[in-house]
């Protein structure tokens, strides 16, 4: 199952970045026109893998079979589209993708665990990091758009401003459920040091997006924009991947091992009981039978 969320993971991450480059190219940025397309074809490559791995009631289901279709439509057509339809799209795609993840964890039963450190570290893994993440991708898919335009108006300013005050709540959550992570997961106590520079580094974006776009100053190439903005995003998945799932999966295959080998151990004294009362039941048996046999004598 972790290893199924990770896979699944990078889809989304690179779906995001599919709708940030569509959106800068449908926006008159031509120099991302090669970028989209060789994300696209990385997004394919990693769906079939995706695909071959799955369980087949999760393949049979409408959602994967929502995901299939909606990707053909934009890997072949979103350079087709309105910009403003092209994110709607593309952020539909993703929702859809999010909420797959969440599937995948039923179906495997990584959301299950009431333990509070295996709970704390999906939690992290499969809610709050996704949410900040994808948060900044739109952030991303709209700042590149209107820095290849040069242009912005105020119901977009509105929109960016309120994407902004909708990203504090899921990453304050992500703070809280960082440290609690950290707390019952003693392990991956190195993540404070990201999350500090993820709150640092989102503050910054989040001045150069008022300073720079709603400022309507355009200073900074979109490309230059697209660039940080992806570092930060990258940010938050390099330690979803190289931290928090494989203590997860490391905590989940301890817990399994405990359980086997309680199983075997309550297996063993089962055995052992089963055989003492054998002993006994045939002790008593060839007790009755010599009675008897004493009894018929006499």
């Amino acid at each position: 199952g972790v290893v199924l969320v990770a896979k699944g993971l990078q889809i989304v991450q690179d779906v995001q970045q599919h709708r940030g480059l569509s959106s800068g190219v449908l926006n008159g940025n031509q120099s991302m026109r090669e970028k989209h397309g060789a994300k696209g074809r990385e997004i394919d490559e990693k769906l079939k893998g995706l695909t071959a791995e799955l369980p087949q009631k999760l393949l049979d289901g409408e959602i994967w079979s929502a995901i299939a279709a909606e990707w053909n439509s934009l890997r072949t057509g979103s350079l087709n589209l309105s910009a403003a339809e092209s994110f709607s799209r593309h952020t539909q795609l993703v929702d859809r993708l999010l909420f797959f993840l969440v599937e995948i964890a039923d179906q495997t039963g990584l959301a299950f665990d009431a333990d509070v450190d295996a709970f704390y570290l999906a939690d992290s893994a499969l809610n709050r990091l996704p949410a900040v993440s994808e948060r900044l991708g739109q952030l991303r898919a709209l700042g590149v758009g209107y820095l290849a335009k040069k242009e912005i108006g105020e119901a977009q300013k509105v929109q960016l401003n309120n994407l902004i005050a909708e990203m504090r709540v899921p990453l304050r959550f992500l703070n809280v459920n960082l440290g609690k992570t950290m707390r019952y997961n003693p392990g991956v106590a190195g993540i404070g040091e990201a999350r500090d520079r993820i709150n640092q580094e989102t503050e910054e974006v989040i001045r150069l997006i008022g300073t720079d776009i709603v400022a309507a100053t355009f200073s900074t190439a979109p490309s230059d924009y697209f660039a940080r903005m992806t570092q930060l995003i990258d940010l938050g998945y390099k330690e979803t991947y190289d931290t928090l799932l494989p203590a997860l999966k490391s905590l989940l295959e301890t817990r399994a091992e405990h359980a086997r080998r309680q199983l075997l151990l309550v297996l063993g004294y089962a055995v052992a009981i089963l055989a003492v009362i054998g002993y006994v039941s045939v002790g008593a048996y060839f007790s009755t039978i010599d009675n008897v046999k004493a009894l018929a004598a006499g």
